[in-house]
């Protein structure tokens, strides 16, 4: 796929993007779940108030990466939710770094499952969607190419909320 042959080239020139690019682009990756969100009666909730005066500062992740990581994680939260649920994308500062973060109020991630779901081809669809069982992977060596980490909070059947943590350059 176009997000692995990413990951396999190293781009010295697109090392950092700046917030509203990365807003911009959260946007445009819900645009294109538009139709899923709509079908499935989703809610969203996006949450960027505190970063906007800062939208010109720059965070150490290609725009490539944050794509990886905004596409995967945002797609995840609609596609394995359940219908009628709430799906909540934010933005906010921690110490030196921003957090984006993907909240949902779907199944969560069965216990069994958790030292799997970064692992390539590890951790597929446990309720029936489709998956190729790389996103998250993916979205692992994304971070760990922009210095930063991730924190994963589920219980079964109370949700899921991942958070990225992206260091500033």
């Amino acid at each position: 796929t176009a997000q692995l042959r990413h990951l396999a080239r190293q781009n010295e020139s697109e090392k950092t993007t700046k917030i509203q690019i990365f807003i911009d682009m959260i946007h445009q990756v819900l645009h294109t779940w538009q139709n899923e969100i709509d079908d499935r009666q989703i809610k969203v909730q996006t949450q960027f108030e505190e970063v906007k005066e800062y939208r010109e500062r720059e965070m150490g992740f290609s725009q490539g990466d944050l794509y990886i990581v905004a596409s995967n994680l945002i797609s995840n939260a609609i596609r394995f939710n359940r219908s009628y649920g709430l799906v909540s994308i934010s933005l906010y500062f921690q110490q030196n770094s921003l957090v984006f973060e993907v909240a949902d109020n779907g199944p969560g991630i069965p216990e069994e499952m958790k030292d799997l779901i970064f692992k390539p081809l590890g951790y597929a669809s446990y309720n029936g969607g489709k998956s190729q069982g790389m996103g998250l992977y993916l979205v692992k060596e994304a971070v760990r190419r922009g210095g930063g980490r991730i924190a994963v909070q589920s219980g079964s059947d109370s949700g899921t909320t991942m958070r990225i943590f992206i260091p500033f350059r």
